[in-house]
């Protein structure tokens, strides 16, 4: 049995969160985001829009298209607002909506829960949820919490990684 640090509810061996509060237990192995030592080369645009006619144009007004750098297949999502981008990991209990996990988010700085994208007045919106390696709009670092104003086709980088949004 696991003993939850926080409500003292006795879990079952395995679990990684708490079954009656939902605090990740102490015990199990985690992927913390590591901080990146290496300095973003923001003179080049490594990832040039494939496609010669933008997403945008191809895809109704109510998803959000997001390109990775090196991934064929694009991120389609329905716009719901605000969706949270990140990597899924074992410590949180809270899931992105876009998780990047599965194109090694980890190897490049990408936190958990990293940045939002959300609609203000008629404006879609970027910013950086507090991540360890920052989130870069158009080679413009984000000052945390604060929204900037997405155009289709921006260059986003979350860390290291890389990507185009279209919407």
């Amino acid at each position: 049995m696991q003993i939850c640090p926080r409500c003292t509810h006795n879990n079952f061996d395995g679990v990684l969160v708490c079954d009656q509060c939902k605090q990740p237990l102490n015990n199990n192995i985690s992927l913390a985001t590591r901080q990146m030592r290496t300095v973003l080369d923001m003179d080049d645009t490594p990832l040039p829009s494939r496609n010669p006619t933008p997403v945008a144009t191809l895809i109704s007004h109510g998803t959000i298209t997001i390109e990775l750098e090196d991934v064929q297949q694009p991120i389609v999502i329905e716009n719901q607002g605000r969706i949270l981008i990140g990597r899924a990991s074992s410590r949180s209990a809270r899931v992105p909506d876009v998780d990047l996990a599965p194109y090694n988010a980890f190897s490049k700085g990408v936190s958990s829960l990293h940045a939002s994208i959300f609609r203000s007045d008629e404006c879609l919106n970027i910013s950086d949820l507090g991540s360890l390696n920052g989130t870069y709009l158009n080679r413009e670092c984000l000052t945390p919490h604060m929204g900037y104003a997405l155009h289709n086709g921006d260059l986003i980088y979350l860390g290291q990684m890389a990507m185009r949004v279209y919407f």
